[in-house]
């Protein structure tokens, strides 16, 4: 694994390294997250593979001031119809439909399927606490709908007094000041930096935590919040329905297929917080519901090994060798 350069220069970097040993070089993967290695330019297309996880979208709204927002929506069309006629992997039938409708074709694209590390959990589902207890996982981001969440709890309140909330991702103490403070001072909801399951209109901020205990508070909780305006898949769905706890979503790209179109999770009508309030509600009064949901997220989720997904991949590189 070589690391070199920044944003731009390991662009130059990734290239001179091909060109030095393209004669024992058999592919090129070229994995974007919104940047971009411009590999159709200096690669042939027989060595090349196009990797991404999902396109950028609405997401450049929400991380830079509109000109330029609205400049990098544009420019992401037209830099990724660069890549149309090339070999395509994605994680997600989400981002193969925007994929098609920017001209990649049905042939040229193949989904290779997220997998979870993490084991089962053994049957029967135990049965969770009496506390309603909620959890985010992720960065403190607006695109992540972190404020939806909040808002939506704050609410909650109304219909469960003792219910809680708790975030695990590292901390954004500018995001905390400027966003998360001002929503929770407004809803007279207090912020803690540890959990307290007698603490009562509060949100618990733990920051980074070891896999471990975050492993042990999905398994805990009564349900994962994740109202993210776009993702490739959802990987943190995935983590908690392994351990018997179903996910409440946006219905946005990724994140419907990691709850299975609305089977293995509950998935909101519109991405709205009142409509993510609607669905905790019946999280916490919907019991034969919410049982039923767990089971069908805990099934969903065991056919996502790392195991099918290789072999998915030695598929499709198989297949590009005898082409």
């Amino acid at each position: 694994y070589l690391k070199k350069g920044n944003w731009i220069p390991v662009i130059f970097y990734a290239r001179a390294f091909y060109f030095k040993h393209r004669k024992r070089i058999k592919f090129v993967v070229d994995q974007c997250n919104t940047h971009r290695f411009f590999t159709p330019f200096w690669i042939p297309r027989s060595k090349r593979i196009f990797f991404i996880h999902q396109l950028t979208r609405e997401v450049w709204q929400t991380k830079l001031p509109k000109p330029l927002a609205t400049l990098g929506e544009a420019s992401e069309n037209l830099m990724l119809k660069i890549y149309n006629k090339v070999d395509t992997m994605t994680v997600s039938p989400s981002t193969k439909k925007d994929l098609k409708d920017l001209g990649f074709t049905e042939k040229n694209i193949r989904i290779i399927p997220e997998g979870v590390v993490h084991e089962p959990i053994k049957l029967p589902l135990q049965q969770k606490n009496e506390k309603n207890v909620f959890l985010y996982v992720g960065r403190y981001s607006e695109y992540k709908g972190l404020p939806d969440a909040t808002l939506a709890f704050a609410n909650l309140l109304e219909h469960d007094p003792s219910a809680q909330f708790i975030i695990i991702g590292s901390k954004n103490e500018k995001y905390i000041e400027k966003v998360l403070k001002p929503l929770c001072e407004k809803n007279n909801i207090k912020l803690a930096d540890e959990y307290n399951p007698d603490n009562t209109r509060t949100i618990t901020l733990l920051g980074r935590v070891s896999e471990e205990t975050k492993l042990r508070y999905m398994k805990d909780v009564t349900a994962l919040v994740y109202p993210s305006k776009r993702e490739g898949w959802g990987l943190s769905v995935s983590e908690a329905a392994i351990l018997g706890t179903p996910s409440i979503v946006y219905n946005s790209p990724g994140l419907v297929d990691a709850v299975n179109q609305g089977e293995a999770g509950y998935l909101c009508e519109d991405n709205t917080p009142t409509t993510l309030l609607n669905n905790m509600v019946e999280v916490i009064n919907n019991k034969e519901k919410y049982e039923k949901m767990r089971s069908q997220a805990y099934h969903f989720s065991k056919t996502l090994r790392w195991d099918n997904t290789a072999i998915e991949f030695d598929k499709f590189i198989q297949e590009k060798q005898s082409a």
